[in-house]
C-alpha cells in the first residue's frame, strides 16, 4: 500500500479489490486502521461543467459515489485524460516516437 521514500511515500489503495480477510491478525489490524483513517479524511469535490481537477494517483484515493444513470441527457458523464511523466512507457500505444496521443 505505501512505497518509496519513508518521509514522503506513494499510496495504492483499493480496498475494494484487497483480500484483507486473508491477512494475519496484526498486518489485518494496521490496514484497517489505515483504511480507517483514509475513510476519515474524505473530502468532497463537486465538479461542474467545464471545471477541471488533476489528481495525482500516487499521492491520492479518489472515486465517485454510485448513482443510476438516467440516460436523459443529465446523467454526470467524465471526460478522462491521463498525464504521464513517462512518455517511453506509452511508446507501444502511439503511432510513432514524437506523437504525444495514446491510443
Amino acid at each position: 500500500m505505501l512505497y518509496g521514500d519513508r518521509s514522503r511515500p506513494y499510496m495504492s489503495l483499493g480496498p475494494c479489490y484487497m483480500f484483507s480477510d486473508m491477512m494475519a491478525p496484526q498486518p489485518r489490524a494496521a490496514f484497517d486502521a489505515f483504511t480507517k483513517a483514509i475513510d476519515a479524511a474524505l473530502t468532497q469535490v463537486v465538479l461542474r461543467p467545464g471545471d477541471i481537477i488533476f489528481i495525482d494517483n500516487f499521492r491520492a484515493v479518489h472515486g465517485r459515489d454510485p448513482f443510476m444513470a438516467r440516460y436523459d441527457g443529465t446523467d454526470r458523464w467524465l471526460k478522462r485524460l491521463n498525464v504521464s511523466r513517462n512518455l517511453r512507457a506509452s511508446r507501444g500505444a502511439r503511432r510513432s516516437s514524437t506523437d504525444r496521443v495514446v491510443f
